[in-house]
C-alpha cells in the first residue's frame, strides 16, 4: 500500500537507490543498495504476440500502472541556509535517521551558505544534520557499508569538521553550526618563544545548566592554518600550547594533558565571536578577542630583603578553580611579576635556591625541593610591599612555630638550640627572648632523634611555668596550640615532652 509509510531500514535502501537514480548525487542507506553491475542491459523479447484479450487485459493493465506511475510524487527539494557559509572545497553531508534506527546519508550540493539535497517522499526521516568534513576528505571516508554486514552503515565521525544542530523538522529552510570558526593569530611574542612549530588547542566548554541540556559538552580543535573552533555557546574557554615535540592533545580518561602541555592561557569567560590574538607575557599566554589591544596584569611590589643576585624568584597566585605561577624580573628590592590575571585571592613570591631555575606548583611540583624561602600570602591586588616569611626549618629540627595574628599563611619561625649551657644538648633546647603578640598561635618542634622527639602544644606546658595561664591559653582547635594573651618576649626552654616558659629575662 503506497500510502503506508514505510519506516523500515529496507525502505531506506529503496528511497537512496530511487532517489540516485533521479538526482544522481552519492547516497548510502543502512540497507544493502543495488551494485554496480545491477543495471540489466536491454533484450529482444521473443514471446509471441498476445491475443486481442489479452492484448485488453494486457492495455489496461499498462494504463493502470501508467496511471499509478503518473500519481507517484518526485523527489522533493530541500535547501537550507546555514548561519554560515561551509568553507570553500569542504565536502558536505546530510545524515538523516530515523525513530526506528534507519539512516540515510546524502552528499550535498552548497552553493555560498545553501546547502541543497533532495528526498523521496517516503524517507520518514526523523530529523537531520548538516555536516562539514575536514579538508581532502570525501563522502566515501564519512559514510560506507560494513564490509561484514552489507545492511548497516558505518559512519567516520573523526573525519567531520563540523555539523549543526540536529534539525527535526523537514519543513526547516535555516540552520546554524554548533561551533563557530575562529580566527586565531600569533604576535612576536609568543612566536619567539614557542616557534611557529608549537602545536595549539582551542579548548572550550557549556558549564552545567538548571534544566541539564548540553551539560559536559566541550570542544577541543587544533589551530590549524590560523582557524579553530569554539562552541558556539561556549561558557568559557582557553589557549593550550603543546611542548616542542608533541603533536596531539587527549582529554578525558585516556588524557595526556600534563604530559604534553607546555603552556596554556588563563581560563576566560569572555569567549570571541571571530578573532583570538594571543600574546606570551610572564610566563604566561595571554589572549585579546575581537580586535581588543593587549591588557597587562603586570605589578611592582617592594619586599623587606633583596634576593640574592644569583637566584630567579617566581609569583604564585590563585583562585577558586586555578593556580598561575610565572617568573618575577628583580631589580634589588623591587619585584616585578604578572600572572596573566588580575582575578586572583591572593599570591606568594617564591625565592629560588642556588641553581634551581623553575617553580612547578601543586600536585607533583618541585617546590620543597628548590624554594629556599617565601613571602607571606597577599591578598590584596593593590599591596606594595610584602615581607620574606623565615624559612620553615625542616622537621628534623627544632623550632617554634608562630602564626602571626592567628594568621597560618603569615608564620615566622624561631629556631631552638641545643642547652649546652646546663649540660642538656641531648635533652634540652631553647630559645630566649621571643617576640609575641596578642593573637598569636604557637606551637613547638622538639626533634633529638628519630626515636626522642614530640609536637608540643598547651597542654605540654609545664604546671610550674610562672606565665602559663597568664600569658597564654589554649586554642580552641583540634591541636590545642598556646595562643598569646598577653604580648611580651619569652624563654622557652623544651624537652621531647614538655615545655618550660617564663617570661624573657633580658628585655
Amino acid at each position: 500500500m503506497k500510502n503506508v509509510k514505510k519506516l523500515l531500514i529496507s525502505v531506506f535502501a529503496l528511497s537512496a537507490l530511487m532517489l540516485g537514480a533521479c538526482s544522481g548525487s552519492q547516497q548510502t542507506s543502512s540497507s544493502t543498495p543495488a551494485s554496480s553491475s545491477s543495471t540489466q542491459p536491454t533484450t529482444t523479447s521473443t514471446e509471441p504476440t498476445p491475443a486481442s484479450s489479452d492484448a485488453e487485459d494486457s492495455s489496461e493493465e499498462e494504463s493502470s500502472a501508467e496511471e499509478e506511475s503518473s500519481s507517484e510524487e518526485g523527489p522533493i527539494e530541500h535547501a537550507v541556509t546555514l548561519n554560515e557559509a561551509p568553507t570553500a572545497g569542504r565536502k558536505v553531508v546530510v545524515h538523516g535517521w530515523n525513530d526506528l534506527g534507519g539512516v540515510l546519508d546524502i552528499a550535498a550540493e552548497v552553493e555560498g551558505d545553501v546547502v541543497k539535497f533532495s528526498l523521496m517522499p517516503d524517507d520518514d526521516l526523523t530529523g537531520y544534520l548538516i555536516a562539514e568534513l575536514k579538508e581532502g576528505k570525501t563522502f566515501d571516508d564519512f559514510s560506507f557499508l560494513d564490509p561484514e554486514d552489507q545492511t548497516q552503515i558505518k559512519h567516520d565521525w573523526t573525519v567531520v569538521d563540523r555539523q549543526t544542530e540536529n534539525i527535526t523538522s523537514m519543513s526547516a529552510t535555516a540552520a546554524s553550526w554548533t561551533t563557530k570558526r575562529v580566527e586565531v593569530s600569533f604576535d612576536t611574542s609568543f612566536t619567539t618563544q614557542f616557534g611557529t612549530e608549537r602545536v595549539a588547542y582551542l579548548n572550550s566548554w557549556r558549564l552545567e545548566s538548571a534544566e541539564g541540556a548540553g551539560d559536559g559538552a566541550s570542544k577541543l580543535d587544533k589551530v590549524v592554518n590560523g582557524k579553530a573552533l569554539l562552541l558556539s555557546d561556549a561558557d568559557a574557554f582557553e589557549l593550550v600550547v603543546l611542548k616542542a615535540d608533541k603533536t596531539e592533545l587527549i582529554l578525558g580518561e585516556q588524557g595526556n594533558w600534563d604530559e604534553v602541555v607546555d603552556a596554556e592561557s588563563v581560563q576566560s569567560t569572555t569567549v570571541p565571536n571571530a578573532s583570538l590574538k594571543a600574546y606570551y607575557s610572564a610566563n604566561k599566554v595571554v589572549l585579546v578577542n575581537d580586535g581588543g589591544e593587549l591588557v597587562t596584569h603586570e605589578h611592582t611590589v617592594t619586599v623587606n630583603e633583596a634576593p640574592a643576585a644569583n637566584h630567579k624568584v617566581f609569583a604564585h597566585g590563585w583562585n577558586a578553580s586555578a593556580s598561575f605561577t610565572a617568573e618575577a624580573t628583580v631589580n634589588g628590592t623591587s619585584i616585578t611579576f604578572d600572572l596573566g590575571t588580575d582575578d586572583l585571592q591572593g599570591y606568594l613570591l617564591a625565592e629560588l635556591k642556588d641553581g634551581a631555575t623553575t617553580l612547578v606548583a601543586g600536585q607533583g611540583g618541585n617546590w620543597d625541593d628548590v624554594v629556599l624561602r617565601q613571602t607571606n600570602n597577599v591578598t590584596s591586588m593593590t599591596q606594595t610591599s610584602v615581607t620574606w616569611m623565615t624559612p620553615k626549618p625542616t622537621e628534623t629540627s627544632s623550632y617554634i612555630a608562630i602564626a602571626q595574628g592567628g594568621d597560618w599563611n603569615n608564620m615566622k619561625y624561631v629556631t631552638l638550640e641545643p642547652n649546652e649551657r646546663d649540660s642538656k644538648a641531648d635533652t634540652e633546647v631553647y630559645a630566649l627572648n621571643v617576640a609575641l603578640s596578642v593573637g598569636d598561635l604557637v606551637y613547638i618542634r622538639s626533634y633529638f632523634s628519630a626515636t626522642s622527639n614530640g609536637w608540643l602544644h598547651y597542654d605540654q606546658i609545664k604546671a610550674d611555668s610562672p606565665v602559663k595561664t597568664t600569658a597564654f591559653e589554649k586554642n580552641t582547635d583540634n591541636d590545642g596550640n598556646l595562643k598569646v594573651k598577653l604580648a611580651g618576649n619569652y624563654d622557652f626552654y623544651c624537652t621531647a615532652s614538655e615545655i618550660y616558659v617564663d617570661a624573657a629575662s633580658a628585655a
